[in-house]
């Protein structure tokens, strides 16, 4: 989606290379091109007046070696592994925002469930709060949906969930695909729900131009409410807004009937108590 957004606007794109080194300018003290490399080889040399790098963190968490009970993830992406509730081995050791490694919350029932790190600062807000509540005693696990947003050309993108294998890794003959309702072609207004399917199962929902969709994404990721995979891939577009409140429905209709059960219950084993005292009595 990013691609095609900023290729109609004239930006060039070089996937799956690596910086060879930055070329010194005249006065050997500012960049004046950057030279790319892949497979060993050069394959470019861009000229450059400023070059930004992104290249996310490495986990500060030296200081952490060899404490007891804590444990630090050497291999990547690192960090420090907590449970649920935030707490990493002794209970007054918490971890929480981009070191925190921890078992994810919305992995599929009966699955092996796999440790994420994610390095976004609304995560780390509410990592923060669950982890001072647990400090103070109420065993709160940490159950948010990833979401992170940004807009890119006027165009806003979404993303709901967490997809813990990259998208080049997917395996049809596993269960992973990528089913896309709406157009990607800005030309054609660039409105789009991706569905990242991962092990037959929807493991994340981006969107473009669509934040009430992104919104309903996360809810029911949190619900275990999402649509399956056969339903997305139907003739027609599937609405997350509406499966939502169809959801939210079922919710409020299985708590009356559970409630209206346990009424019954109540009743007949009042009646029963009644019937037992007759029967002593006479």
């Amino acid at each position: 989606m990013l691609l095609k957004i900023g290729a109609a606007k004239g930006v060039k794109y070089h996937m799956r290379c690596t910086v060879g080194r930055f070329v010194a300018g005249a006065d050997g003290r500012s960049v004046a091109a950057v030279e790319l490399m892949q497979a060993g080889s050069l394959v470019a040399t861009l000229p450059a007046d400023l070059v930004i790098i992104g290249v996310g963190i490495v986990p500060a968490v030296e200081y952490l070696r060899g404490a007891a009970g804590v444990t630090v993830h050497e291999a990547a992406p690192g960090g420090v592994a907590v449970d649920e509730f935030l707490c990493a081995g002794p209970e007054d050791v918490f971890a929480a925002g981009d070191i925190a490694y921890l078992p994810y919350p919305h992995a599929e029932a009966g699955a092996e469930v796999p440790r994420v790190r994610i390095e976004h600062w609304d995560v780390a807000l509410d990592q923060g709060r669950c982890a001072a509540r647990n400090m103070l005693g109420a065993r709160s696990a940490y159950a948010a949906v990833p979401f992170f947003w940004t807009s890119v050309f006027g165009k806003n993108l979404r993303s709901a969930g967490y997809c813990h294998k990259p998208a080049f890794l997917f395996r049809a003959d596993a269960g992973d695909e990528i089913i896309t309702h709406g157009s990607l072609d800005p030309a054609a207004g660039g409105k789009a729900s991706v569905f990242y399917i991962v092990g037959g199962r929807v493991a994340s929902v981006v969107t473009c131009n669509r934040d009430p969709e992104a919104a309903a994404a996360a809810e029911l990721i949190r619900m275990r409410r999402m649509p399956s995979p056969a339903a997305l891939r139907g003739s027609g577009e599937v609405s997350l807004v509406h499966e939502l409140r169809r959801a939210h429905a079922e919710e409020a209709t299985e708590g009356a009937a559970g409630a209206g059960a346990g009424a019954a219950a109540a009743a007949a084993g009042a009646e029963a108590a009644a019937r037992k005292r007759r029967v002593s009595a006479s």
